[in-house]
């Protein structure tokens, strides 16, 4: 069965002039009471009757700038926009995505955004050029913001000062670029090359489970077994780096974060597959 697309209602009321804004609700007034597409909103039309009345008598009272007037129809506006969204959510839900319906309801409907065309970045810049190791260049780049990927063009240049064919590479995270981001930390930590992809690497598990136990929690896959095991597998990891890693290098320490993480990850997806085998079995059931 295809997924009706629902017709979602233009709610921008809190930046509507208070004219236009009562135009819209007692437009909605006229379209919604009654009309058999809506048989049952969740506002009911005597409060709403009244709640537009008393928003035009409150703004009709507000026209000579008394600081009570302007607040009160400050007050009534809110509580009409209250309606609205209670309102919005049923016509977009009752109409079924048929527009001629939603439209009977005095509800406008939202534009859907459209995407605009892909804009031009600025152009990258080489901060300095190091020398590596034999044959091995470092290129420092200046970031521009959006870029997703930069691209490299080198060529050899021959006698004369003539460039050779150019060659193309693509530098797309700091794996591949780890340069850029130790040069941003300063020269001190530069070396720490090796270090940085095991931070990186740490980095995502931990990420990855903190999306893995949101998603448990939603589930209400919460099982006493899993939060003892939780506990007990991090603190044997733990225990174990202690005694067979040498934590006195940075490397070490990063790793024994890593292992920590993996551990916990690896409890996590326990949880998930013990959960889908419970939902599978009450399924069967």
């Amino acid at each position: 069965m295809p997924k009706v697309k629902l017709i979602r209602p233009k709610l921008e009321s809190s930046r509507l002039p208070d004219p236009d804004m009562l135009s819209r609700v007692t437009a909605i007034q006229t379209g919604l009471y009654p009309n058999p597409a809506f048989p049952s909103p969740p506002v009911d039309a005597a409060s709403f009757t009244a709640a537009v009345a008393g928003y035009s008598a409150a703004i009709a009272a507000a026209l000579d700038g008394g600081k009570t007037a302007i607040a009160e129809r400050h007050k009534r506006r809110e509580v009409l926009i209250a309606m609205l969204r209670l309102l919005g959510s049923y016509v977009e839900s009752a109409s079924n995505g048929d527009m001629t319906t939603f439209l009977s309801s005095g509800f406008v409907a939202a534009t859907p955004p459209t995407p605009g065309p892909p804009q031009p970045l600025a152009q990258p810049n080489i901060v300095r050029i190091d020398n590596g190791t034999s044959g091995q260049l470092l290129v420092n780049l200046k970031a521009v913001a959006k870029a997703r990927h930069y691209e490299l063009r080198y060529a050899s240049v021959a006698a004369g000062g003539i460039p050779g064919p150019w060659a193309s590479i693509l530098v797309a995270t700091a794996l591949l670029a780890p340069h850029a981001l130790l040069w941003i930390l300063g020269k001190k930590y530069e070396h720490l090359e090796t270090e940085l992809l095991w931070m990186i690497a740490s980095a995502c598990v931990g990420y990855l489970t903190g999306v893995m136990w949101t998603m448990h929690s939603a589930r209400k896959w919460i099982f006493s077994w899993g939060v003892w095991s939780y506990m007990g597998g991090v603190i044997l990891v733990q225990i174990a780096g202690l005694v067979f890693m040498d934590l006195s290098t940075t490397k070490q320490v990063i790793l024994f974060s890593l292992y920590s993480s993996l551990a916990t990850l690896a409890v996590q997806v326990a949880w998930a597959i013990y959960g889908f085998m419970q939902n599978l079995a009450a399924c069967r059931a």
